[in-house]
C-alpha cells in the first residue's frame, strides 16, 4: 500500500522498542523515534535510548538530532519525521514510527490544527502573570479552565501551559476543545497502530526495574555530566524530564537518594497511566496481549495485503 507505515505507541517499559526492531527485521522496515526524550543528544540512559545492541542492526531515525537547550515541538517533529518517512518508503522499506509521546504521533498521523493569532499583548500580560505568580499557580490555573490539558502538560512545562492558558484567554475556549473540534481529521498516512497491552502490575514491576538499571548504569553521572555542560536544570525542558529532575534535586540536596529513585518510579507510573489514558481514548489502536505478540505480524501482514 502506498504511504503505508506503522506506528506502535504505548507505555514506558511496556516493549515497545524490542517490538519494533523485531518487526523490522521482520518486514524490512527502519525505525522513526516519536519519543520526545530521545529527540535529544546526551540523555542516553535517563531516556531509556535504545543501544546498538538493541537496535539490532535496524535503522534508526530522529535520535539525537537536537541539543538539550533546544525547543523542539510537535510542529518541528511533523516536519522533520515527514521527511524521514519520505527517504523510507522511497527506498521501498517500511517507515516503523515507535514512541510514547501520543501528541506527537497525532500530529505527524493527521496534522496539527492552526489558531488564529492571539494578540501580542495578551502574550505579553500571560507571561508577566506566570513570572509574578509561578508555574505552579499556572499549572493550577490550567486545571481550572482545562483538566484535560492540565492532566497532559506536565507541571514544569512553561511553554505548553503558557500557551493553553494564553488560548484560553483569547477564545474563552479550553484548547483541548478546540483541538477535538478540529479533531485531527485528515489522515496524512494509510496507517496501522499497534500497542503492547501487559498487566498493570507487570508494567509496574518492568518500571522499578528499569529506574534501578538507569542507577546501575550511570544516571546520576549523567546528570552531573550535562550540568558540567551547561544544561540548566530548571530552565533547560529537557532537563526537566523524568528521571533527570529527580537526580538533579538528590544532587543540590533536595532529596536523599534513595527518595530520588522512589520518586523516579512513582512519577515513571504516573506518566505511564497518563499515557494508557490517552491511548485508550483513541479509537485507531490495535492492542497486542504480550504473550501473543506475534499477532502484530498478522495485523500488519492484512494491512499491507501480504
Amino acid at each position: 500500500m502506498k504511504n503505508s507505515i506503522v506506528v506502535i505507541s504505548g507505555a514506558t517499559a511496556s516493549g515497545k522498542t524490542s517490538l519494533a526492531v523485531d518487526l523490522a527485521l521482520k518486514f524490512n522496515g527502519e525505525i522513526v523515534n516519536a519519543d520526545s526524550v530521545i529527540f535529544y543528544k546526551y540523555m542516553n540512559i535517563g531516556s531509556a535510548k535504545p543501544t546498538d545492541f538493541e537496535k539490532k542492526g535496524v535503522q534508526h531515525h530522529l535520535i539525537d538530532i537536537i541539543e538539550p537547550n533546544q525547543h523542539f515541538t510537535a510542529f518541528d517533529f511533523k516536519q522533520k519525521g515527514d521527511k524521514v518517512i519520505k527517504s523510507i518508503l522511497d527506498r521501498d522499506k517500511l517507515p516503523i514510527v515507535v514512541g510514547g509521546s501520543p501528541l506527537y504521533t497525532k500530529a505527524l498521523l493527521k496534522g496539527l490544527f492552526d489558531l488564529p493569532p492571539i494578540s501580542e499583548d495578551l502574550i505579553k500580560s500571560t507571561k508577566e502573570m506566570i513570572d509574578l505568580k509561578g508555574l505552579i499557580w499556572a499549572h493550577q490555573e490550567l486545571s481550572c479552565v482545562d483538566l484535560e490539558a492540565s492532566n497532559r502538560i506536565h507541571p514544569n512545562d512553561r511553554v505548553r501551559i503558557e500557551r493553553a492558558l494564553q488560548v484560553f484567554y483569547a477564545f474563552n475556549k479550553p484548547i483541548t476543545e478546540l483541538q477535538k473540534e478540529h479533531s485531527f481529521k485528515e489522515n496524512h498516512y494509510n496507517y496501522i497502530k499497534i500497542s503492547p497491552n501487559i498487566s498493570r502490575e507487570l508494567l509496574y514491576n518492568r518500571i522499578n526495574q528499569r529506574v534501578d538499571k538507569m542507577i546501575e548504569f550511570g544516571l546520576v553521572e549523567e546528570v552531573k555530566e550535562l550540568i558540567k555542560m551547561g544544561y540548566h536544570p530548571t530552565k533547560d525542558k529537557s532537563m526537566q524530564s523524568i528521571g533527570y529532575k529527580e537526580i538533579f534535586m538528590f544532587l543540590d540536596g533536595s532529596l536523599s537518594f534513595a527518595d530520588s529513585i522512589e520518586l523516579i518510579k512513582t512519577n515513571t507510573r504516573h506518566f505511564a497511566k497518563r499515557q494508557l489514558s490517552w491511548l485508550r481514548s483513541e479509537n485507531d489502536v490495535k492492542w497486542i496481549d504480550e504473550p501473543l505478540f506475534n499477532n502484530s505480524e498478522i495485523e500488519i501482514n492484512k494491512f499491507l495485503n501480504i
